[in-house]
């Protein structure tokens, strides 16, 4: 017996394969039911085509087509099973279905539309690679190409779409059935056939010298593309696989739909990731200028300060609460804004970040020192103007503890029940819910605003009524009251101002929240519309970029503010001038001065040998006769005998009284002079 060759083996191992699956196909086309077959319209302006491949960094369907050179077998069969026809070798090569009306880059973008949508909304289970196949096989068939035996120029283009049980599949796996028509029919040319038919779809070829029955089988894809790399979610959204959703939402993750596996990149898509780099520089360098001046002020005013009254005590009450209000986000700054506020690039902050929540309690507890203070400085210049000349007891211990009590109460009930994070539309960590923030923050804020404003009605009664009035002794004592309450006035306004715009922008944005709310859909439009390459350009939309910017520079402000009043002033300059450190600075200046001169002097007249004797002879008989003589006292310069008085009737009410420096020595004579005369040098405010 001669054996057969391995060539033989192989041929004789395709023809069993071939017979299995024919045998298959006949054994399925029976058991289906024996109505009249469902032709599909054949389409004679259809096309099989090379696919393009996909755009640049635009995924779809590279490594999800099917196989493009198998050698495949057809099943012909007659309508009465009388005859079947096996036709086999027809090549698929990079072979996709496109009908008359329709081109590769039209289906692209619908396609991509597709894919954009399932990346939003998709779970994990949904993000397979036989979804995209089943996705590609709807958009892009294969493609059979049939040449008309009657018409040697004409080859007719059948598509073998994708099967009704891996529509069925994807639509359950990824939730879309009332998005992906798996059932639906197709009307064509008076045809009617099923979009995704249940095994084989029929044509009848008859007038084109072809089969009244040429099946193709539809296309199983749930082995297509089993190797491929799946994109998890499109830019600018992130993947992350969530085990526990509740959990993972109140840690800071935002996820873009039901139980999608996507979420929100932080900063928030509110504005582009530019804009939130300018709001953040922004809001660090007022905090940490407005750090710094007030801190300059609560030194000057407080530490060096040699005479501390009551309205002074206010003032640096309120200073205080400012240079906290301003630490709250120059400790944001120093952290990085970005980093405090993102602490993962998919993640906002939340109560469990340690910076954040810090920042958040110093500027609640500030904020509410700020506007209390505020309003206690209203009232103490309005009883100044109003009630001259009435003396009261002191009510600095109970302004304290009244402020301290409102101050701390509300942040502490807020700290325990993790209520501060970043939230999305902010440049600092806040409060995250409706609710605390009007009941820990709006509330009290708006009663002592609404306070303060009275009594800066009053005020500006009072104003009027010193203005408009004939100047009596009463009147005449109350515009000198007045004249000094002009900054503490000035100080009132800006503040009110900042304090009133502040309000006012939080209920605005609360008023107009569902609208911003409503512009979602077009953002997840602009995600999903493949004409967009760059998805970071897509945003929701918020509030005006000008009214959020001049909120962060309210926000930020105060301390700047306070030293344009305070710091830059006379009294600043005079409590600077006159304080310890300084004089004593300023003496060792002045000797070190005197000293080099001196030097400088004796070089000079010292010459050569021969003339030294001489030199130093005509040197002591000169300072003998003539002493070094003194200024007169009202310009005198640094290396003399000095006096400064400063006036008890100044308007800051600082009596520093008459303060001597002696830096040098006179003679006897010189002093006796100086003394007969008035001092000329003193400060006024």
């Amino acid at each position: 017996m001669i054996s057969s060759s391995p060539r033989q083996s192989i041929m004789k191992k395709n023809i069993l394969m071939l017979i299995s699956a024919t045998v298959f196909d006949v054994a399925r086309i029976l058991r289906t039911d024996s109505a009249a077959p469902k032709y599909q319209a054949i389409d004679l302006g259809a096309t099989c085509q090379i696919y393009k491949g996909d755009l640049p960094d635009q995924p779809l369907c590279n490594g999800f087509l099917s196989n493009p050179s198998m050698l495949t077998s057809q099943l012909c069969i007659t309508q009465k099973f009388k005859s079947i026809t096996i036709l086999t070798n027809y090549n698929l090569e990079d072979s996709i279905y496109i009908n008359s009306t329709s081109t590769q880059e039209s289906i692209q973008q619908f396609g991509l539309f597709v894919r954009s949508n399932l990346m939003i909304i998709g779970t994990d289970s949904c993000k397979v690679p036989s979804t995209f196949a089943f996705i590609c096989a709807y958009l892009f068939p294969e493609c059979i190409e049939y040449p008309d035996p009657n018409n040697s120029s004409r080859i007719l283009a059948l598509q073998q779409p994708a099967c009704f049980d891996d529509c069925s599949e994807t639509a359950d796996v990824c939730g879309v059935g009332g998005l992906l028509p798996c059932s639906s029919s197709i009307t064509y040319n008076n045809l009617t056939y099923p979009r995704f038919p249940t095994n084989a779809t029929l044509y009848d070829l008859t007038p084109y010298g072809g089969s009244a029955n040429y099946l193709v089988n539809c296309l199983d894809t749930s082995q297509i593309g089993s190797n491929s790399t799946v994109q998890k979610c499109d830019q600018p959204l992130i993947y992350y696989n969530s085990s526990d959703r509740q959990r993972d939402e109140d840690l800071g993750y935002q996820f873009t739909y039901g139980n999608s596996t996507c979420v929100v990149a932080c900063p928030a898509p509110i504005y582009e990731y530019k804009i939130w780099k300018n709001l953040y520089t922004l809001s660090d360098i007022l905090s940490i200028l407005s750090m710094f001046l007030i801190l300059f002020l609560i030194v000057t005013y407080g530490l060096i300060n040699p005479k501390i009254k009551r309205f002074d005590k206010i003032n640096l009450a309120l200073m205080t609460s400012i240079f906290f209000h301003a630490f709250s986000g120059a400790l944001q700054a120093f952290n990085g804004s970005e980093k405090t506020l993102c602490p993962e690039p998919n993640r906002f902050a939340s109560h469990t970040d340690g910076v954040c929540v810090a920042s958040a309690f110093i500027l609640h507890v500030a904020s509410l020192y700020v506007v209390q203070w505020w309003a206690v400085m209203s009232f103490e210049v309005l009883w100044a103007i109003r009630e001259v000349g009435k003396g009261r007891k002191d009510p600095w211990w109970f302004y304290v503890v009244g402020t301290s009590i409102i101050a701390w109460v509300p942040p502490i009930a807020s700290i325990v029940n993790n209520n501060y994070r970043g939230g999305a539309p902010n440049t600092f960590c806040w409060l995250s819910t409706h609710t605390y923030q009007v009941g820990a923050f709006w509330v009290p804020m708006g009663i002592f605003l609404g306070l303060g404003g009275l009594f800066m009605l009053g005020l500006m009664r009072e104003i009027y009524i010193i203005i408009s009035a004939n100047l009596g002794a009463t009147q005449r004592t109350r515009l000198d009251i007045l004249k000094l309450e002009i900054k503490p006035i000035l100080s009132l306004v800006m503040y009110f101002s900042i304090l009133l715009y502040l309000f006012i922008y939080d209920q605005w944005i609360q008023a107009h929240k569902d609208e911003y709310k409503a512009e979602i859909p077009d953002w997840v439009n602009c995600l999903t519309n493949p004409q967009v390459v760059d998805k970071t350009t897509c945003v929701i939309g918020g509030p005006p970029i000008a009214s959020l910017g001049y909120f962060i520079y309210c926000i930020r402000v105060f301390g700047i503010y306070a030293f344009l009043i305070y710091g830059i002033s006379k009294k600043t300059v005079s409590i600077w001038k006159h304080n310890y450190i300084v004089l004593v600075i300023s003496k060792k200046l002045e000797q070190m001065s005197l000293a080099s001169t001196t030097q400088v002097t004796n070089s000079g007249v010292t010459g050569s040998t021969g003339f030294v004797s001489g030199a130093s002879v005509v040197s002591e008989s000169t300072q003998s006769q003539n002493p070094f003589p003194s200024a007169p006292t009202g310009r005198r310069n640094s290396n003399d005998s000095f006096s400064i008085s400063h006036s008890d009737s100044d308007s800051d009410d600082i009596e520093m009284g008459t303060t001597f420096v002696e830096v040098h020595h006179l003679p006897q004579e010189e002093q006796e002079s100086s003394d007969n005369q008035p001092d000329q040098q003193q400060s006024s405010d």
